[in-house]
């Protein structure tokens, strides 16, 4: 099958990344929603533990540390996966959450707080869901989409080109981009901060590999990609004409849950 041109590429990403938005929000949506419930489980987690009689020390509101949706790739496929030959931020992710200074805790925790702690911290109230149910049907939506097109045989004789591909840049024990990626996360899992500073030599290192590791995906993946990108915006598109009220109504729903946030 000849593949499509770079224009055709580019039309079918605008239709599928607006899509994916309004069903799983944009990135400030998200990140907002995370703070949002954030905050929920700390002010349960505040109130039950004062009902025991205990001062709760709050822990600093963290970065949600959430991804573009081009980045996570909300398809759920590796065929799908948004192209990143720039790296998946990792190591911007990882300073994100391992600061140079860690501050010592202030007061001195008792095994009574610990046990109340773990009561309130099992409270349904504690884990708030993380739902927007009126996006439900565009999920289902683009979830039958997808299904479709990972299952042409067009989609899956370029996908069972991609081991090969690896190994000839480096990769031979790679068979998926998702054993890639956990390859690159193994990488970041081996640091760890020394001395209250980051291992910039060693964390360079993962970051190379990284680049390394996401270009070489990104050529053995794009053949795939975008055969499936354009056929899934040829059937994303009739759909969202035929069902406007539905995304409409998954855009509602996140503006709503950010809305309602504190």
């Amino acid at each position: 099958m000849t593949p499509p041109s770079a224009s055709r590429v580019a039309d079918a990403e605008d239709v599928v990344y607006p899509v994916y938005d309004a069903a799983y929000g944009s990135l400030a949506q998200r990140q907002e929603f995370a703070r949002a419930l954030w905050t929920r489980s700390q002010d349960a987690a505040q109130a039950c533990m004062e009902s025991k009689g205990f001062d709760y020390i709050r822990p600093a509101d963290p970065d949600p540390g959430l991804r573009p949706t081009r980045l996570t790739g909300g398809t759920g496929s590796e065929e799908l996966h948004p192209i990143s030959p720039t790296g998946w931020l990792l190591a911007e992710e990882w300073v994100a959450m391992h600061p140079p200074e860690e501050p010592a805790p202030s007061v001195a925790v008792s095994d009574d707080y610990t046990d109340a702690l773990t009561v309130c911290g099992s409270r349904p109230e504690f884990s708030p869901n993380w739902e927007v149910p009126e996006a439900a049907p565009l999920r289902s939506a683009i979830s039958d989409a997808i299904a479709e097109v990972v299952a042409l045989p067009a989609v899956r004789d370029a996908w069972s080109r991609y081991p090969a591909c690896m190994a000839k840049h480096g990769y031979p024990k790679i068979t998926t981009s998702k054993e890639l990626y956990l390859s690159i996360m193994k990488k970041f899992g081996r640091l760890m901060p020394l001395g209250g500073t980051s291992p910039s030599p060693e964390l360079d290192q993962a970051r190379e590999y990284e680049l390394a590791a996401a270009q070489a995906d990104a050529d053995c993946r794009t053949p795939t990609y975008q055969l499936a990108i354009v056929e899934l915006a040829d059937r994303l598109g009739p759909w969202i004409e035929q069902h406007p009220d539905l995304v409409e109504q998954s855009i509602a729903g996140w503006e709503h849950a950010t809305s309602a946030s504190p």
